[in-house]
């Protein structure tokens, strides 16, 4: 009935802690105020964990690649490692073990440098495998088909083929609790859509201005909303 933890004292007092979650987060007291808050010996979290000053803007963060037991209480961060109850299984976590975590500075938002990525981002991408070419046959695609120049607190999740028309879907994400505005660019000769997740189209969106052969695009995303854009070329429309 032992285990081991990983534990990071800091400076970051504030009244609440950040725990991650599918497309989402979870605000918990730092400072037990009653005893439902005193027994969380721990807490479940889905990638990551920040412990945050008063503004909840600044921090410290914990992104693990497979572990989802975290606690924060008064300045003290913590993961835990590994486990071993005798019930339900005696043998539970023994034996050799490689574990990956990430320890870095709390963001809310993307900024103008690679470093400045966004908390819930770093959880998407730090632990995806890189897709690899198996054969010289196989060409990359040289030219993107979307491009973001600003993202704010949204972080695109995953990109997709449609399974119903020529043309692949982004998801989105906004991951702070509040709107922001966001701008992309794709080719000329594309059309986007939002759409829900059975692909319904719920709009089509408007470019903002056109140059180089690129269709500029602007959009607020409001706060936790999860957006879906399709992407269809030769201006395929629904």
């Amino acid at each position: 009935h032992k285990a081991l933890r990983f534990q990071i004292p800091t400076s970051y007092c504030g009244d609440v802690a950040r725990f991650g979650g599918p497309f989402n987060f979870v605000d918990r007291a730092q400072t037990p105020s009653r005893q439902k808050e005193e027994a969380q010996w721990e807490v479940p979290a889905s990638r990551w964990a920040s412990i945050l000053d008063g503004s909840l803007t600044d921090g410290l963060s914990i992104v693990t690649e497979s572990k989802y037991g975290f606690r924060a209480k008064q300045g003290i961060l913590s993961l835990t490692l590994l486990r071993s109850p005798t019930v339900p299984d005696p043998k539970a976590d023994q034996g050799s073990h490689t574990i990956e975590f990430a320890i870095a500075r709390h963001q809310n938002m993307f900024c103008n440098t690679a470093d400045n990525v966004p908390t819930a981002a770093m959880a998407d991408e730090l632990f995806t495998p890189f897709v690899v070419l198996p054969s010289q046959s196989c060409k990359a695609v040289t030219v993107p088909p979307i491009t973001f120049a600003t993202l704010g607190s949204v972080v695109p999740s995953w990109v997709l083929p449609s399974y119903s028309t020529t043309s692949f879907c982004v998801r989105l994400h906004e991951t702070a609790g509040a709107a922001s505005n966001i701008a992309f660019s794709v080719r000329s000769n594309a059309c986007v859509q939002t759409i829900n997740f059975n692909e319904k189209v719920l709009s089509v969106l408007e470019r903002a201005s056109r140059r180089d052969g690129e269709n500029y695009y602007e959009m607020e995303v409001s706060a936790y909303k999860i957006v879906t854009l399709r992407i269809l070329f030769d201006s395929i429309n629904e």
